[in-house]
């Protein structure tokens, strides 16, 4: 589970890009309907400069501020959001009695997709590890032979991979492991007599 502070993120970027191309849809429709002749020039000066005349009424400088400061708002929030994806954590680390041990990400993906290598009904594993708000979270892509009770083989990965984690890694700190079951495929026989 991604944190909610990084969904709502994701979720006003969405919106500020939607936004974005609402309006430069509109644009493309206003300058294609110009250069169509569908919509004439001499029209449009007119429709623009009462758009003008009605802002000026309405205090201009007001709505022009509104205007720049939502801007700057939209501009900073996807500034910041795009600089948090870079600056994502790609380690992990503990106190030990002789100091600090940190552990990358990759050295812990490397790990659970060995220990996948051990289970009987999986083919392959990808795992994806990321750093929560409480803690690890592993999520596991799996292939599983198609003799494999589903149930049972993705409960004995997520336990596998949580008990092997937290006792061999010492990283106690587990606070969630997902199995997503990618494929189903038949077991090799040359596989099953080696």
């Amino acid at each position: 589970m991604e944190s909610d502070e990084g969904g709502k993120m994701r979720g006003l970027i969405k919106f500020f890009l939607i936004l974005g191309a609402v309006i430069f849809f509109g644009l493309a429709i206003y300058t294609f309907l110009l250069s169509s002749g569908i919509l004439v020039y001499k029209d449009a000066q007119e429709f623009i400069k009462l758009g003008l005349e009605n802002l000026e009424k309405a205090n201009f400088r007001l709505i022009l501020g509104i205007v720049s400061f939502i801007s700057l708002v939209i501009s900073v929030v996807i500034f910041y959001a795009s600089l948090k994806e870079r600056i994502v954590k790609k380690e992990i680390s503990f106190g030990n009695p002789l100091g600090e041990v940190k552990i990358s990400l990759s050295a812990i993906s490397e790990f659970v997709k060995r220990l996948g290598g051990q289970i009987e009904e999986i083919k392959e594993i990808k795992p994806r590890v990321v750093i929560g708000r409480k803690g690890l979270q592993i999520y596991n892509k799996i292939t599983l032979f198609s003799d494999s009770n589903i149930p049972e083989a993705s409960d004995r990965v997520q336990t596998v991979v949580k008990r092997y984690v937290q006792d061999v890694l010492g990283i106690q700190e587990v606070s969630e492991v997902k199995v997503f079951v990618e494929k189903i495929i038949p077991r090799e026989t040359g596989a099953a007599s080696a």
